[in-house]
């Protein structure tokens, strides 16, 4: 049984995958491929023939690669047919990895020998000049890399020997050249085991001529080609080193302009002439070179030939321990006995789960080489605006994180790793990271995106300033940010420029106040423009088209745009098993690939992805293997999010549970097409108490939401929107309430408008855009104190606005009035002015104490128990309910004996229903009476002269007015009042007694059951006039008065007339 390294398993699938993409031809090509009688064809179930085209690859070389058939080998004869149906490009490829497969694939027998030797220590020199530093920084990557590789794993040690590694080179002394300084710390490249040698455009710096000659007297242009020559030397005299050598075949345009143009020009003369020794004067290939166009296909290359190399050294020695080989020269220094292999370069988990990746997961980032080309592509030729642009879940930010700026740090482009670029710190638990520098998101800080720059900003700059003042400043002047950032790169060295990294760019339309949109693009803009100054946004594919509302932005995110689609299987492969072998983790045969037909190609297939693997290390056995048994375990890649989320839901106690819904819905911000994005707030907003607090602590911990210090303390968000979409209790309830949810937040935003405009009033939503707001608060779970400032004073009820108006001194009659209109059109919910569920008042009572009243023109002295009294006048609400009634005014037997009816009632002048009931008669009042105790179910009347004076005085009899004994217009509806007509009851609380009781005067005279010229006399009857209190809109202040005493006739029936209930009962108060 033979076995494949996972860099080769990813060549194949990489290059197979064309030619299998048809389901339907597969079986067909193998057949022609294998032979028809192939026993690889009978291996492969029926459901594996249908499987997305890289995870059937993946199972076709596996099982190739097992297979023991007659003749050449399996993966050999595929290869070979492979070739003649691949572009050109790919054919060199083939052919290449069709070379390494026999010396790739070590049978177990061999392996199982070779691991119970010494380890094998190799020396791998690089050489190359200061252009290709990524390339550089890629083949330190693939060499720490590789003796990990689970098939390698404990076989070897590489020891790399470069100048730009710990300990290249020895001090350099004023009497000593750059590369004598390097040869004097490092072994020469005849000392080692293989040499690696890159070259673009440049050779490097020329060496003295002294001590640097060739055996021909002639000078070496350079100590890449000194270091070339060396190694190439001792491999023609004896063997070694092993000596491989990659020519970048990218264009490096040279500008005639440029000050620097004839070195260029010059280095790549040296560089043709460098090359042309590796040809035979006819033509003929003398020495091989191995050309690529991008770094990531150098990387990719490099360690595909270091694995075949390193397999053919492993393979050809022997299998118990052997002294090292000699020197190459007399000058080289003997071999260090060879260490053991190190612990796994990655500690803990090398799959962050939901969590984006930061600069410090660099090592364990795979999968993106290509884009990550593209992006230093775009810089090196002077992108000064670039957009990333993706789907939800593609990776974007990662890409930049993880990619771009460890690979700018490493000098990707001439000068980078001098540029001030965004980074991480450690943030408590050791896989949390922290941002410092001008990374961040518009909305990380609220809605105003001027304070997130601010805050990254403010600490860089050489004069100190506190981030509000610097946010102000910025958006009073966008302009600035350019002469800011000026100021900073003033501090560094010429060539130094400065990344600007705006993550999660879709804030700017979704969090961001859409005031402050304008002035922040017009920033951006600003800074696109200045020197030194490059700006990097990522944002989600589904917003990009939003941005064409915009006149300036546009135009650079089309010119610098480059989009990020979801990795192929082939990439997810590379994810997969790369991370786990920089830990030391091993997958069981067959599990990624089935992993990858689980995950698919969909959109947020690599945020599944992400999570599961993180499930898969947490479920690890003790010997750090990746099973199948764990897999099935958590529910594989599509069930994995659901699981841990549910898992960790049930484990709450129930009062935590509760919460979810009210901590997760200020979590999720809805747009108009019903999408859930991801939305940041502080902790302290959320976290109201224990149980909330024990909530956010478990899905942190689960890796569901990420806790981040901001600059006001802890922020808290959901780790991915996969979440949203793949926990059914959370998705659902984000379906059924996306448009509760989209309308408060559309509430939110407007009410940071209404806080922006200084609280003006004409800014605040009047009750119809209110009340579903509210509505939608309490269906999902809230209520307005559970909301921060400013949207909990701004969905402050209309109603509660406008009573508030009318507790202010200075609000004039028309105003009162006019708010008592707006009162009754949108629904007057005070208590005492609407009727209960079946027509019954809703009355509110209040207390009057016993006290003897005296009556004015000597109508004697009357003692008064205790009563209750309703605090407004019966209001047209209340006294239509028993017109309305059938049972009510219509009804002459039950309600009118005693009295006279008039065939129809009275009509309301001001038929709104929070006015008082008006155009009532005396009859009409005590008819009401009697039908309203009976809908009560206790007896209510109307007061008598006495009760009613003891009501307005408030059991004081030095009070002329309820208010007390001075005249205040702006207290009562009188005729001072000049508005002609009645108001809503209660729109003067200043006018009301001691006792609270309302309206005692102006508004309507108030009829009572006494006899006007016998005030003692209260029975019923016909004819005698009645008392009426109080006075009137249309009576001047006289009639308000306390004692006033006026009468009408018990038929009278006038638009200032109306009636108030009082009742005896004690228990009503409970």
């Amino acid at each position: 049984m033979s076995r494949l390294d996972d860099t080769t398993r990813h060549e194949l699938i990489t290059l197979l995958s064309p030619i299998f993409a048809r389901e339907d031809r597969r079986r067909e090509l193998l057949a022609l491929a294998l032979g028809a009688d192939s026993p690889t064809l009978r291996q492969i179930t029926g459901k594996e023939w249908q499987s997305p085209v890289e995870a059937f690859v993946l199972r076709l070389v596996d099982a190739l690669a097992r297979a023991d058939e007659t003749g050449p080998p399996a993966l050999t004869k595929l290869l070979d047919f492979a070739r003649d149906r691949l572009a050109d490009d790919c054919r060199a490829r083939v052919t290449a990895l069709a070379a390494m497969i026999p010396a790739t694939t070590a049978t177990a027998a061999t392996s199982t020998a070779t691991t119970a030797a010494t380890p094998l220590h190799l020396r791998v020199f690089l050489a190359s000049p200061g252009d290709v530093s990524e390339e550089r920084g890629l083949a330190l990557q693939v060499l720490e890399q590789i003796p990990y590789d689970p098939l390698l794993r404990g076989e070897l040690t590489i020891e790399t020997v470069a100048w730009d590694q710990p300990g290249g080179g020895a001090p350099m002394l004023a009497t000593m050249t750059p590369q004598a300084a390097i040869a004097a710390g490092l072994p020469r490249p005849a000392q080692c085991d293989i040499v690696v040698v890159i070259v673009w455009a440049r050779m490097g710096t020329p060496l003295p001529a002294d001590p640097y000659r060739k055996p021909d007297g002639s000078t070496y242009v350079s100590g890449t080609e000194w270091e070339y020559l060396d190694a190439l030397a001792a491999a023609e005299r004896c063997g070694r080193p092993q000596i491989l050598v990659y020519r970048r075949t990218g264009k490096c345009l040279l500008d005639p302009d440029d000050a620097d143009f004839d070195d260029r020009l010059g280095q790549r003369r040296r560089v043709e002439a460098f090359f042309a020794a590796f040809r035979n004067p006819d033509g003929s290939i003398r020495r091989g070179v191995n050309e690529y166009a991008a770094p990531a296909a150098f990387g990719r290359d490099l360690g595909l030939h270091l694995r075949s190399l390193i397999r053919g050294l492993l393979q050809s020695r022997p299998a118990t321990p052997s002294q090292p080989p000699p020197a190459a020269s007399p000058e080289a220094t003997p071999v260090s006995t060879p260490a053991p292999p190190p612990l796994p370069l990655w500690p803990g988990s090398p799959f962050p789960g939901l969590r984006a990746f930061t600069p410090a997961d660099a090592p364990i980032f795979f999968g993106r080489g290509r884009e990550t080309d593209q992006l230093v592509r775009r810089l090196a030729d002077g992108g000064r605006f670039i957009a990333v642009v993706g789907a939800s879940g593609s990776g974007k930010s990662s890409l930049v994180a993880a990619g771009l700026l460890p690979r700018l740090a490493d000098n990707a482009i001439e000068g980078s790793k001098g540029w001030l670029l965004p980074q991480v710190q450690p943030a408590g638990a050791a896989d949390r990271w922290q941002w410092s520098g001008l990374r961040f998101t518009p909305g990380e800080l609220g809605d105003n995106p001027f304070v997130a720059l601010a805050a990254r900003l403010a600490p860089l700059l050489p004069e100190p300033i506190t981030p509000r003042d610097l946010a102000d400043k910025l958006a009073g002047d966008p302009a600035c940010f350019a002469v800011e950032a000026t100021a900073i790169l003033a501090t560094q060295p010429d060539w130094a420029e400065m990344l600007v990294f705006i993550d999660q760019f879709e804030e700017l339309l979704t969090v961001v106040a859409e005031s402050r949109r304008a002035a922040f693009v017009e920033l951006l803009a600003a800074a696109a423009a200045t020197p030194r100054l490059r700006l990097l946004v990522t944002m989600r594919a589904d917003f990009y088209p939003r941005w064409l509302a915009w006149p300036r932005l546009p135009e650079a995110l089309c010119a610098e745009q480059l989009p990020v689609v979801a990795p192929g299987l082939a990439a997810l492969f590379q994810m997969i098993t790369a991370p786990a072998a920089r830990a030391g983790l091993e997958l069981e045969d067959g599990l990624a690939a089935r992993i990858l037909e689980d995950t698919g190609s969909d959109a947020g297939a690599l945020a599944l992805l992400a999570f599961a693997l993180h499930e898969l290390y947490e479920a690890r056995n003790e010997a750090g293997r990746l099973t199948h048994a764990a897999y099935d375990g958590f529910g594989g890649v599509r069930g994995a999010i659901s699981r841990r989320a549910e898992k960790t839901f049930q484990a709450l106690p129930a009062a935590a549970q509760a919460l979810l819904q009210p901590v997760f819905g200020e979590l999720v911000e809805v747009d108009e097409r019903g999408v859930a994005t991801r939305r940041r707030l502080p902790r302290s907003r959320l976290a109201s108490g224990n149980d909330a607090e024990r909530l956010l602590d478990a899905f942190i911990d689960a890796r569901l939401l990420v806790s981040s210090q901001g600059a006001a303390g802890a922020v808290i968000e959901v780790a991915h929107e996969a979440l949203f979409r793949e926990w059914p209790r959370l998705r659902d309830w984000i379906g059924e309430r996306a448009d509760d949810l989209r309308t408060l937040r559309q509430a939110e935003a407007a009410a940071t408008e209404w806080q922006r405009s200084g609280g003006a009033t004409s800014h605040l939503w009047p009750h119809e855009r209110l009340q579903p707001v509210l509505e939608a608060l309490a269906r999902l779970g809230k209520d307005r104190a559970d909301l921060a400032q400013p949207a909990c004073s701004f969905l402050r009820p209309e109603a509660e606005r406008l009573l508030a108006e009318i507790d202010q001194p200075a609000t004039s009659h028309y105003r009162r009035a006019e708010i008592g209109d707006r009162l009754a059109s949108i629904g007057d919910l005070r208590p005492g002015v609407g009727i209960r569920a079946g027509g019954a008042p809703d009355i509110d009572w209040c207390e009057i104490p016993a006290g003897t009243v005296e009556l004015e023109d000597g109508r004697g002295e009357f003692r008064v128990e205790r009563f209750f009294i309703a605090r407004y006048p019966l209001t047209w609400w209340q006294y239509q309910a028993f017109v309305a009634d059938p049972q009510g005014y219509a009804d002459r037997r039950r309600w009118w004996q005693g009295l006279r009816r008039d065939d129809s009632p009275g009509e309301q002048f001001r038929s709104l229903g929070n006015c008082s009931a008006e155009n009532v008669s005396w009859y009409d009042a005590v008819a009401y009476c009697r039908w309203a105790s009976v809908r009560l179910g206790y007896e209510v009347r109307l007061p008598t002269e006495a009760e009613w004076q003891q009501a307005a005085s408030g059991g004081q009899s030095g009070n002329t007015y309820p208010w007390g004994s001075a005249w205040q217009e702006s207290r009562a509806n009188t005729w001072e009042s000049r508005l002609g007509r009645t108001t809503a009851v209660g729109m003067y609380p200043a006018g009301a007694c001691a006792l609270g009781v309302l309206d005692l005067a102006g508004n309507v005279w108030e009829w009572c059951l006494s006899e006007y010229n016998d005030a003692r006399r209260t029975r019923g009857g016909i004819g005698a006039r009645r008392v009426v209190r109080g006075g009137s809109w249309r009576n001047a202040r006289g009639g308000a008065r306390c004692a006033s005493r006026n009468g009408d006739g018990p038929g009278s029936r006038s638009a200032n007339l109306g009636l108030r209930l009082v009742c005896l009962s004690p228990i009503l108060k409970h």
